[in-house]
């Protein structure tokens, strides 16, 4: 049995370590690192997606997730720093440009099944379900700035997730 995790899960941690060392959630007026994550097929990428502007990806610092330590901190980095979302590649390879995604289309029939929408969710996370349902997508992932919830969706729907973040006690 292979104990090799996937490029999501490997995300999906470095997101939860980036919660975990954010010590002031629950803090009026305080924002953490915030980060939105899509694990797409790059060949389908630009049917739904546009650059987001200067936004970029330090490749050259870390072009694959398989790296922990070195993807936790230019992820850090980039949490604080950047808006838009990370692509991964289903491989684990990280793309150079962040993207902002197209909403979806009014083609949706109503047999579709429709995301999954909770009253917490704000415009990055209602951005990371719709994304899980197009094709090529095989899971979005955010870190919320403002509780630092670690969400992952897939077709729509949470698969996995982490609530909001409590402040942390300090010691004096």
């Amino acid at each position: 049995m292979s104990t090799e995790q996937t490029p999501t899960e490997l995300v999906f941690r470095c997101l939860e370590r980036l919660r975990l060392h954010f010590p002031h959630w629950g803090e009026t007026f305080v924002r953490g690192p915030g980060l939105y994550v899509a694990v797409v097929d790059p060949d389908v990428l630009p049917t739904y997606a546009q650059p987001l502007g200067t936004n970029r990806w330090p490749v050259a610092e870390t072009p694959t997730v398989f790296d922990a330590e070195q993807l936790y901190r230019t992820a850090t980095a980039v949490a604080y720093a950047m808006d838009g979302a990370v692509v991964v590649e289903p491989d684990g390879r990280i793309r150079e440009q962040m993207v902002r995604f197209f909403d979806l289309d009014d083609e949706r029939t109503a047999d579709d099944a429709g995301p999954e929408y909770r009253p917490w969710m704000g415009t990055r996370h209602v951005s990371a379900v719709e994304t899980s349902l197009r094709a090529g997508v095989c899971a979005t992932l955010t870190l919320s700035e403002e509780t630092g919830r670690v969400t992952m969706f897939r077709d729509g729907r949470i698969v996995s997730e982490l609530p909001a973040a409590e402040a942390v006690p300090t010691h004096e």
